[in-house]
């Protein structure tokens, strides 16, 4: 089986060495292809070996599909009071101000309401990073540059983000 699944992604190819795919539970950047398995080093450096008949049983998401940049999410957890437009606005400026941005393609900022402990507000921020090494520097340095923002225009309660949304 490991076989047949390693000549399927050989001769497909739906991801190259240096891609960043998603399989599973597993999520990384492609290192090694053989027939046997494909290996993946993870966002916290962990060598994952995935069984290439896990390619034939399972979808695969591929995140950059050769490009060096790649789409990254972030989401930010606001009060169900905020003012989305000023938000939206200040989510914008985070991307464009970030140095790890990557400006030729969209950037998409979308809300929806979410009840946890209170009303509150789930801001998703799609935009590009120019390396896709930097995926998880970039959606901190988003996050962070938004969360200084509110709290320097005092757009938030200062206690808001004690509670874990997660």
């Amino acid at each position: 089986a490991n076989v047949f699944g390693g000549l399927v992604i050989i001769f497909t190819r739906p991801f190259n060495i240096g891609d960043k795919i998603e399989v599973g539970s597993y999520y990384g950047e492609v290192i090694d292809i053989n027939l046997l398995k494909v290996k993946i080093v993870t966002p916290d450096d962990s060598i994952v070996n995935i069984p290439a008949k896990s390619f034939t049983e399972s979808s695969t998401s591929n995140a950059n599909s050769g490009e060096l940049n790649c789409q990254v999410a972030t989401t930010i957890y606001l009060p169900g009071s905020v003012d989305l437009q000023q938000i939206k606005e200040i989510a914008f400026e985070a991307v464009y101000s970030s140095p790890y941005a990557y400006l030729d393609k969209p950037i998409v900022v979308n809300f929806f309401d979410d009840f946890k402990e209170a009303s509150l507000v789930r801001m998703k921020i799609k935009a590009y990073v120019y390396d896709h090494r930097y995926e998880f520097r970039f959606s901190s340095d988003i996050y962070e540059r938004i969360k200084k923002y509110l709290g320097e225009k005092n757009l938030i309660p200062p206690d808001f983000y004690k509670y874990s949304f997660n």
